[in-house]
């Protein structure tokens, strides 16, 4: 999948329990196909491996009063936050308990809704 990087030279707030690095999240990638999801994947060596996921978000774009960006957050084809419109405050989603990989496989999307 192509991705579109965007950033921005604006301060963006990083405080809170993890403070992520702030230049980190003045960076961000869209899906050049904005009605594609944006996905992750990989391969699980041990298909009993867990992982737990802590994805920050901050809103980076400057929109008109008509537009949002509004996602959920889905691991291995469920919905596991969502959907959910980030703002400029930071916002941590984290996963409360480990996930497994399906068969070895693990997929993280960030799905776009229609709003």
């Amino acid at each position: 999948m192509e991705w579109t990087q965007i950033s921005t030279a604006l301060e963006v707030n990083n405080a809170n329990d993890y403070y992520p690095a702030e230049d980190a999240l003045k960076n961000a990638a869209t899906p050049t196909d904005t009605s594609a999801p944006l996905t992750i994947e990989w391969d699980s060596k041990n298909s009993y491996d867990q992982y737990y996921y802590y994805p920050h978000f901050a809103e980076i774009q400057d929109f008109q009063a008509n537009e949002t960006t509004e996602f959920s957050v889905i691991w291995n084809g469920e919905q596991q936050y969502g959907p959910f419109t980030p703002n400029r405050s930071l916002l941590t989603v984290f996963s409360t308990k480990p996930q497994t990989s399906d068969g070895g496989r693990c997929s993280f999307q960030l799905i776009r809704t229609n709003r």
